[in-house]
């Protein structure tokens, strides 16, 4: 899910972008009518999105609809399924597969990573890239290098979200290992009083809220908030409301609602 400095909103989506502008509901298809797994708004008004076997951008014709220009056609070697992720820093845009990161830069097209390597999750902190490979290892990437900051076995799971609590502090939630800190170089369990049910119903995704209350998407139980004492403050699931208990995404609107993709 992604929302532009107009307030629209986008999903990515089994049939391929979807946008909501507050009234209307418009669907725009990539090529061959391919999954979009993933979204992110741009600075300049484009809209990156990945799927399978396929990457690029939307941006407006000079009716205002939205057009579809592939990146990966760029490629000699189109050897890659889904575009799990996608990150914008500066003017630089990433595109993760499970084995490869692309940097698109100055129109340019570069795979980031020398040798193919198995990767679990992107994100960011600080303006700087983080990368997390099947050792469970989180790095970061620094003047086109990755440097580790965790090794595996501190968080020993694979990261489902990385949420900046501030310049000096990461928190990263695992799918079932739990919510973790990272600070002063030093990762450590951020510890709630309701670890075991988190764990037990794996934390898919999580965003932070202008109130700095955090919520969690659940695979099993829906939807979770947690105050700023780490306690449950709302759990909203099929039982009350939701249609869905699986929460694959979540994205924090300004004005403190939360959207919820499943």
């Amino acid at each position: 899910i992604a929302q532009g400095s107009n307030g629209v909103v986008w999903f990515a989506n089994n049939d391929g972008l979807l946008e909501f502008d507050g009234t209307h509901w418009r669907l725009y298809k990539i090529a061959n009518g391919i999954i979009v797994r993933s979204v992110r708004a741009g600075r300049n008004g484009d809209i990156y999105v990945g799927g399978q076997g396929d990457f690029g951008f939307f941006s407006p014709d000079k009716s205002g609809r939205l057009e579809y220009h592939s990146l990966s056609d760029k490629l000699i070697n189109r050897n890659f399924t889904d575009v799990w992720d996608i990150e914008v820093i500066d003017d630089t845009v990433f595109f993760r597969t499970d084995e490869q990161v692309f940097e698109w830069k100055n129109n340019q097209l570069t795979p980031l990573l020398a040798d193919r390597k198995t990767l679990l999750f992107m994100g960011k902190w600080n303006n700087k890239l983080l990368l997390q490979d099947a050792t469970y290892t989180l790095f970061t990437l620094e003047n086109g290098m990755l440097s580790p900051v965790s090794a595996g076995d501190e968080i020993g799971g694979q990261i489902s979200a990385a949420l900046t609590l501030s310049p000096d502090q990461l928190l990263v939630t695992t799918i079932k290992n739990g919510i973790y800190s990272l600070s002063s170089g030093k990762i450590q369990p951020w510890n709630t009083s309701n670890d075991a049910f988190l764990r037990d119903n794996r934390i898919f995704c999580a965003t932070l809220l202008p109130d700095n209350n955090i919520a969690l998407g659940t695979s099993f139980n829906g939807l979770i908030t947690l105050d700023k004492q780490r306690r449950i403050f709302h759990h909203i699931n099929k039982k009350n409301g939701l249609g869905n208990n699986t929460v694959l995404s979540l994205f924090s609107t300004p004005r403190d609602s939360i959207v919820t993709g499943k």
